[in-house]
């Protein structure tokens, strides 16, 4: 028999559960922060070098072709929107709302781009200087590459779109026809589309 007049009740430790602290950033903030920042990395090189050359073909008069100096001048522009829709939607306080027209801009461009390289791929001018198996070889490497530079179309435009949209979408579900903040449950309320402190993936890093 165990004698419980004697027993000693010793003091119950409790396991350390960890927090996340207050101004720690999400996991979808952090990975839609450095997509962005992969964004402006991705068009830098275009931009200057294709803008790099069509400015010495345009000042100095080298003698190229005029489709060739049109395709790097379209590249570096379109290149260069990108950079510069990224630097004011990360330096500005961006709704749900702004920042879902920032990534359908920045991925509408860039599917332009892609567009554009895929069709020159194909069709280019380039064609007309080589022939037989040397031709289907050089179309069929053109492709290729192309086709290829589409992951990062899927791996740091599309995503950043559908997640704007998501979010955008739930703020409107929330909403009622006077644009009334609804009460979700006793301790939160969803914030309105045109709230300026809403989260904005481009201030997280």
């Amino acid at each position: 028999m165990v004698d419980f007049s004697t027993t000693v009740m010793l003091p119950i430790k409790m396991p350390n559960v960890p927090t996340q602290p207050s101004g720690q950033k999400s996991l979808a903030e952090q990975l839609t922060s450095w997509a962005i920042i992969l964004q402006a990395i991705l068009a830098v090189p275009v931009s200057i070098i294709m803008g790099f050359w069509a400015f010495i073909a345009l000042v100095f008069g080298v003698d190229i072709d005029y489709y060739v100096f049109f395709a790097m001048l379209f590249s570096s522009l379109m290149s260069a929107a990108i950079l510069f829709l990224v630097i004011i939607q990360r330096s500005t306080t961006c709704t749900i709302h702004r920042t879902f027209k920032f990534e359908m801009a920045k991925s509408g461009l860039a599917t332009a781009l892609w567009v554009w390289l895929f069709l020159d791929s194909i069709f280019g001018p380039w064609k007309h200087k080589v022939e037989g198996w040397q031709f289907r070889g050089e179309v069929k490497g053109r492709v290729i590459r192309t086709v290829t530079s589409l992951i990062l179309l899927l791996l740091l435009f599309y995503p950043m779109l559908a997640y704007s949209y998501i979010q955008r979408k739930r703020v409107r579900d929330y909403e009622d026809p006077n644009h009334q903040i609804q009460l979700l449950d006793d301790f939160e309320t969803f914030p309105r589309e045109d709230d300026e402190t809403l989260f904005s993936p481009t201030n997280s890093v």
